[in-house]
């Protein structure tokens, strides 16, 4: 009876070593609620940005629980200034989700042009993000009528979605009625 209640003990922690979230958010109290700070991911580029983008996009998300939406900070190198006014959220069904973006800075580095722009997402929009397969970002210039968009690879995007699935779970056991 001891090594049949051992063996479930072991059987019942496997799920959860593969979805090990120490390192990949932080939780805090904050005078409004609790606070969730994912630590900055990476997002690889897609075929097509490679005259106007340098490489892979930095993202990270902050959720308050109190005002129930999720801030999107978003940093992408270009060989050209980049003036990125909305984002579109591409999901695998078709639904294309559309955020007006805030630029918090635009800098030259070596010889590129660092651009940090930030946007809100719905909470139920962040949750549709990580349901079933990988979804496109798209950083947009209406004025010059240029995107950037950005995929999570396959194998990155299983480790990833996972991840955030279970934050995702936490937060809303944790979440007010």
């Amino acid at each position: 009876m001891r090594r049949l209640f051992l063996v479930f003990v072991l059987f019942m922690a496997l799920p959860l070593g593969a979805q090990n979230l120490k390192g990949f958010y932080v939780q805090k109290i904050h005078p409004d609620g609790l606070l969730y700070f994912v630590y900055p991911q990476k997002m690889a580029e897609m075929k097509g940005n490679m005259k106007l983008c340098r490489g892979s996009l930095l993202y990270d998300y902050t959720y308050l629980d109190a005002r129930d939406s999720v801030t999107l900070l978003i940093t992408v190198e270009t060989n050209a200034v980049f003036n990125t006014d909305s984002l579109f959220v591409d999901l695998p069904d078709g639904s294309r989700y559309a955020c007006a973006v805030e630029m918090i800075y635009r800098e030259p580095r070596k010889n590129a042009w660092r651009c940090r722009a930030r946007c809100m997402l719905t909470y139920d929009v962040w949750v549709r993000m990580y349901k079933e397969q990988p979804f496109t970002l798209t950083l947009f210039s209406i004025k010059d009528n240029v995107g950037l968009c950005f995929r999570d690879k396959a194998g990155t995007w299983s480790k990833v979605c996972a991840r955030f699935r279970r934050l995702q779970e936490m937060i809303r056991l944790n979440r007010k009625s």
